[in-house]
């Protein structure tokens, strides 16, 4: 009877172990991202709208910030996600205000009054919720708006003046001002803002939209100007091992990418349509011959008591990209959304000299992606990670001059239009990367009513 018992136990093993081997097959057999929502969806079991104060947070960041100098023209820069010089003051400035604020009140929304003075503001490339922020900053602060897509900061310039912070809600016209006496670090900030106007004096300035009076835009919109007849620059150029020999593929995956597998030894391997593949017990790493980096990590999420949000997941997505040696071109959040069951998709773009990197359709229809940085984060553990793994930098070589402004981007875009515009929506001008060149030049990106227009910033090249 003892012996009976024994074999129907063994047999009961044997058959667990076959059913855990044809899951982890079918998984790694899967091999894109698309075909694990099935299981994703029985793994999923946290609720995205609980909070634990204990769990590792922080609040997202925003895509560029502008620096006002308090005489209608402006600097922009892009951070990247772990900040410059700029940033860390402003962010210090932030704090403190919250901490010790005075005053939270709400009012219409009016951006030219918020910037009229010297000031720095965080322009969001997505739009989430004020308690959110409040959440990813450890603050429980109830600001009575409820999203927001730009925070404008203004130090007071006196002691008889107060700090003002503007938690601006553009899609509902309402906004948050928190006030604060508390005058620490209103010299950093005054400090900061000096430095930034020297050190750019010779580069673009920018203007507000909603300042000039130029009400055809939906929103206000910072945009670049030049006072000589053209401006200057230099083009970007691409890099990475994809354009390298096969040793020095191999030394790069090597060395870069230990940080994924740490107290591992990954198995190596290139298949048959030259694709490299790492791998070490539930971890996946593909390369591809076309640039496209993979990760996938097939492993159960443990399950714990810290629901996922959006500070939560943001937080395990930075640290993530972080352990990415390959990475050494600075991002900026662009997109975030919610996918399957507790999934969020944190989307990025690179940024480069304080431009955007803008990928050509070509180049998206390549990779089979919008973006040049895809994260996806489940009950806060990265479960998926594309990049488009380029290093893209200034090539001091080449350089190009610009001579087409905002005003006639704008009227070339309009006059493709068959129908009558009422909003310009965004302008922006940024690096513009195809596949058909290993460098790229700057190029005038516009929105409008939900239609893409790429224009020139030279006259004599052909759209």
């Amino acid at each position: 009877m003892r012996k009976m018992k024994f074999n129907r136990l063994k047999n009961f093993v044997i058959i667990a172990l076959a059913v855990t081997a044809v899951y982890q097959t079918v998984l790694l057999w899967l091999g894109s991202s698309a075909g694990h929502n099935f299981f994703y969806y029985f793994l999923s079991k946290e609720n995205f709208l609980s909070r634990s104060e204990n769990t590792e947070k922080t609040s997202v960041d925003p895509e560029k910030i502008i620096v006002g100098y308090g005489t209608k023209t402006f600097n922009v820069t892009y951070p990247g996600l772990f900040g410059n010089y700029i940033s860390k003051t402003a962010d210090n400035f932030i704090l403190n205000v919250l901490k010790n604020k005075d005053e939270i009140y709400q009012e219409d929304t009016s951006v030219e009054k918020y910037i009229d003075k010297k000031c720095i503001v965080y322009d969001f490339g997505v739009r989430f919720s004020a308690s959110e922020y409040m959440f990813g900053l450890g603050e429980n602060i109830d600001l009575g708006i409820e999203f927001i897509s730009r925070i404008i900061a203004v130090a007071g310039t006196d002691p008889s003046d107060v700090n003002r912070l503007y938690f601006v809600d553009e899609k509902n016209f309402k906004t948050a001002v928190v006030t604060s006496s508390d005058m620490r670090y209103n010299e950093s900030m005054e400090n900061m803002i000096k430095a930034s106007s020297e050190n750019d004096a010779e580069k673009l300035r920018y203007i507000s939209t909603a300042q000039s009076g130029l009400y055809i835009f939906k929103t206000n919109v910072f945009v670049p100007q030049w006072t000589q007849p053209q401006l200057d620059y230099n083009r970007v150029q691409k890099q990475g091992i994809a354009l390298k020999t096969k040793e020095e593929i191999e030394a790069d995956l090597n060395t870069s990418l230990s940080g994924f597998f740490e107290g591992y030894s990954p198995l190596y391997s290139v298949d048959e349509e030259g694709v490299y593949i790492l791998s070490s017990n539930s971890l996946v790493i593909k390369y591809y011959p076309n640039g496209i980096f993979e990760y996938y990590d097939y492993g159960q999420t443990k399950e714990t008591k810290d629901k996922q949000t959006l500070s939560t997941a943001y937080y395990k997505c930075k640290e993530f990209l972080g352990q990415d040696k390959t990475l050494k071109t600075d991002l900026y959040l662009s997109d975030v959304y919610k996918s399957k069951g507790n999934e969020l998709v944190f989307r990025f773009n690179y940024s480069v000299n304080d431009f955007p990197v803008i990928l050509s359709e070509k180049v998206k229809e390549e990779i089979n992606a919008e973006y040049a940085v895809e994260v996806v984060v489940e009950n806060n553990s990265v479960k998926r990670y594309k990049r488009y793994a380029y290093d893209i930098f200034v090539n001091p070589a080449k350089t190009e001059a610009t001579t087409v402004d905002f005003v006639n981007a704008m009227n070339k875009s309009i006059t493709t239009m068959t129908e009558s515009v009422n909003k310009i929506d965004d302008i922006v001008l940024g690096y513009y990367l195809s596949d058909d060149e290993d460098d790229g030049t700057l190029k005038w990106f516009i929105e409008i009513e939900d239609k893409s227009f790429v224009v020139n910033t030279q006259e004599n090249i052909q759209e």
